[in-house]
């Protein structure tokens, strides 16, 4: 910085090239282009000691601080008011009379879940979408008060066939006279009852950020063709920001004009996580009062979610497995309900499932016939780093091995795993035939990537939303044959505003043989 002596006097001093000043000239006055202070003149009585340099550094220093301190301000008061409509929309309770889903779709039946407040009772009208056949009803279901739920099972369906449908509410608790409401009424779709092409998209984490809505399930509606929707896990969290009563966190998200537009009209199969509950939860890291918060979780969770997906096969489980059109077989894991405490020492004793869930995906494994199989988990397979994956199979390294080994033992071929969770997008190959793909979050604050990946990560992507699509086709000729497509989509990221194809992978059946048929 160039320093220049001022001329002029301070104030009230005489000027120094006047006759009457007889004082000696021991000071300057140095101005640079924000101030003007005095320091000694060079030669005068007075010790410089630098104080010049100093005088210059602290009002340097007082600058930066007061420009810091305004930005600070003009930033506070620009993000108070976001901060207020965030907490806001994260805490209301929407009203949200009326709601309907499908769920659990076979070749000759489907679920459907109902929502009517207010209503005692309701019956369901059906027929053929395309022929526009005669209408079938069901029988009448009752709707109970307090919350006016109910999951039925309509059933002596055609395979492979598209369904419109309509749900008649009665109009008061003495009469039997129904309406129809615009709201509770859709499509539903059966599987083939032979070998056919499967699509379905995958993802989970669904929070609540200020700048986006579920617009994406939308799109996933009118563009993918999809048969169903996998979601792994977070579907609320009522966790964050506060501890939001469940059926708040519930209404929030089923209320959302796009998640329940798409859930009228396409399947949804689903497995909770942590949110759910609590962050990060546990259910053997929990004493008598978090024994009562899984209980009321789960109270809830079956009242909006579990009643719609595939029934468990033992009474007081989650953890289910569907088939879809004799090409894909699928089993969701429960990985909250009967773990080990996380940092325990990690041996054959140490379980995220359980063992009799772990029995349970080891029958699954010997007995199912699909040439595709997908083992689905809420968190991560392949990400090693417990500082930061401690929450996920990183914990669980023997389990996991043991799993991966039994495959392998039993050369089951078809075997591809599904994760979510770590809001970002990867893949890995974990084995030459085990591949994972693990895709979030639909709706959440993007985390970034694994900074120091392991060595079997094939693709990484962050700070984005993202989905996944599964394709499934058999070929005409030998059926036990397939390809898989699958492909990783990111929308609303810094980079594209627009869901955009990141990731696309073409896999055989023979690429996912764990002993080729040469080698046996």
């Amino acid at each position: 910085m160039e320093l220049r002596a001022r001329k002029n006097a301070m104030p009230d001093e005489p000027h120094r090239n006047s006759p009457g000043d007889t004082r000696p000239q021991q000071f300057d006055t140095i101005c640079n282009s924000l101030f003007c202070y005095r320091v000694p003149k060079i030669g005068s009585s007075q010790k410089p000691a630098h104080t010049h340099h100093s005088a210059i550094l602290t009002n340097s220093i007082r600058a930066v601080a007061w420009t810091f301190f305004a930005l600070s301000l003009c930033i506070a008061v620009l993000a108070f008011p976001l901060l207020i409509w965030t907490m806001h929309r994260a805490s209301y309770t929407p009203e949200y009379r009326y709601g309907v889903a499908v769920g659990a779709p076979t070749s000759e039946g489907i679920k459907l879940w109902v929502r009517a407040a207010n209503h005692t009772s309701f019956f369901v009208k059906y027929r053929h979408a395309t022929e526009k056949s005669a209408w079938q009803s069901s029988q009448v279901f009752a709707l109970s008060p307090p919350h006016f739920i109910s999951t039925i099972s309509i059933v002596e369906l055609m395979p492979s066939t598209t369904y419109d449908y309509q749900v008649l509410v009665a109009l008061s608790s003495n009469t039997t006279q129904y309406e129809p409401i615009q709201h509770l009424s859709g499509t539903f779709h059966t599987y083939a009852a032979s070998p056919a092409a499967v699509r379905f998209a995958f993802g989970s984490c669904m929070g609540i950020v200020p700048w986006s809505d579920l617009s994406v399930f939308s799109h996933l509606r009118d563009v993918h063709d999809l048969d169903f929707f996998l979601h792994l896990g977070d579907q609320i969290y009522r966790d964050q920001p506060g501890e939001l009563p469940f059926d708040t966190a519930y209404k929030q998200a089923w209320s959302d004009t796009h998640f329940a537009r798409f859930m009228k009209d396409i399947p949804v199969y689903s497995m909770y996580d942590d949110h759910e509950i609590k962050n990060d939860w546990k259910t053997s890291e929990t004493d008598s009062n978090g024994s009562v918060l899984y209980s009321d979780a789960m109270e809830w969770w079956h009242r909006f979610v579990a009643s719609k997906n595939p029934d468990s096969k033992r009474i007081g489980t989650y953890w289910y497995h569907f088939s879809v059109s004799e090409v894909l077989d699928v089993f969701v894991l429960d990985v909250r309900q009967s773990n080990s405490h996380t940092y325990i020492h990690d041996d054959e004793n140490k379980t995220l499932l359980g063992k009799t869930q772990k029995q349970d995906l080891f029958d699954w494994l010997l007995t199912t016939s699909a040439p595709v199989k997908i083992i689905a988990s809420p968190v991560i397979w392949s990400a090693d780093d417990v500082s930061r994956f401690g929450d996920s199979w990183a914990s669980y390294v023997t389990e996991r091995e043991e799993i991966y080994r039994f495959i392998e033992y039993h050369n089951v071929t078809g075997v591809v795993l599904l994760s979510g969770d770590v809001h970002f997008a990867a893949v890995f190959q974990s084995r030459p035939w085990l591949w994972e793909f693990s895709v979030s979050p639909i709706r959440a604050l993007p985390f970034f990537k694994i900074s120091d990946p392991p060595a079997s990560t094939i693709f990484q992507h962050d700070m984005a939303f993202h989905y996944g699509i599964f394709s499934v086709t058999p070929f005409q000729e030998d059926v036990s044959q397939v390809k898989i497509q699958v492909e990783i989509y990111s929308y609303r990221s810094l980079l594209w505003l627009k869901p955009t194809c990141i990731f696309n992978m073409t896999l055989s059946t023979h690429d996912l043989q764990p002993i080729p048929k040469s080698d046996q």
